[in-house]
């Protein structure tokens, strides 16, 4: 998740100046060392992600994400049931693509894949799965893993 990318997604739904600053602030002095066995490394700043175990960061990863999913919506591909969209579910950084035809599917992703190029994060594609479900396949589901 790029900050770059989230602070405008925020931006966009009225979040109060002062806590963008805060949020701004602390992202800013967002470091990380890599432990090695008894090595460490030279601190390095990080310009995405959220921290884990933050309790905000499901939350601005559920804003960050939440474009991929009204553009999904928006454009009709994936499962509908009444006015309900089913099409696109996330838990954490999984995503769950559903819908009725391999065709679809492929729309559903390259759009999943414009928008990951817009800001600037990749699925992990060893991670992905494709199941089919129906009479004559026992799954019709993709699974996509965010990196």
């Amino acid at each position: 998740m790029n900050h770059f990318v989230l602070y405008p997604e925020l931006m966009n739904r009225n979040i109060p100046k002062s806590f963008l600053d805060v949020l701004s602030c602390w992202y800013a002095k967002y470091f990380a060392f890599v432990r090695w066995g008894n090595a460490v490394s030279k601190q390095f700043h990080l310009l995405a992600g959220v921290r884990q175990g933050g309790i905000l960061s499901p939350c601005l990863f559920a804003i960050f994400i939440d474009s991929v999913i009204k553009k999904l919506r928006a454009v009709g591909y994936g499962a509908f049931i009444c006015q309900f969209y089913f099409g696109c579910l996330l838990y954490v950084d999984d995503i769950i693509l559903v819908c009725h035809s391999v065709t679809t599917m492929q729309m559903m992703l390259d759009i999943c894949s414009q928008k990951a190029n817009s800001h600037y994060f990749t699925f992990n594609t060893v991670k992905s799965v494709a199941m089919r479900i129906g009479p004559q396949y026992k799954y019709r589901l993709v699974l996509c893993h965010l990196y």
